[in-house]
């Protein structure tokens, strides 16, 4: 369970916010890699039992367990509180090698911190192209999350 807090004062993981402006929906989370997270950088929630892993931030792996995809929405240092964006617009890096189009899916695949054309809808769509991206490497477009849990791919 959630629960939401004033914006103001979010120091705790597992705190939901509301994000009125971009309709989405925001989470406090613990940072569980040892890297910063940057903003715009795609992460995996991950859970665990104990004050620190209750909702991690974390690198995509693959995996055939569903996973919900976040969006970094502040600078976050390893092993710190911050907050993403699990629902709604935002700005994320999206790979563009192969032209991304807007209104396409995409997904994540193992260990990237971006998102990559995915096609027609699948397991693995995580989020809508709001911006088209046809240039090489990650650059930081609008996409809109679904907030759906999805199958992260092979890389």
């Amino acid at each position: 369970m959630f629960f939401r807090k004033d914006i103001v004062d979010l120091t705790e993981e597992g705190i939901a916010f509301d994000i009125p402006e971009k309709n989405g929906i925001g989470l406090t989370v613990y940072n569980g890699t040892d890297s910063t997270m940057a903003v715009g950088d795609v992460a995996v929630l991950t859970f665990g039992y104990a004050k620190g892993s209750y909702l991690k931030a974390t690198t995509p792996a693959n995996s055939s367990v569903y996973q919900y995809v976040v969006v970094i929405l502040e600078t976050i240092e390893s092993h710190a509180i911050g907050r993403v964006q699990v629902f709604g617009e935002c700005e994320a890096f999206v790979e563009g090698t192969t032209a991304v189009a807007a209104g396409d899916f995409l997904e994540v695949t193992n260990t990237k911190n971006e998102f990559y054309k995915d096609g027609s809808r699948s397991v693995n769509s995580a989020a809508i192209a709001v911006d088209a991206q046809d240039t090489d490497g990650n650059v930081l477009s609008t996409v809109f999350l679904l907030g759906d849990r999805v199958i992260i791919a092979a890389s």
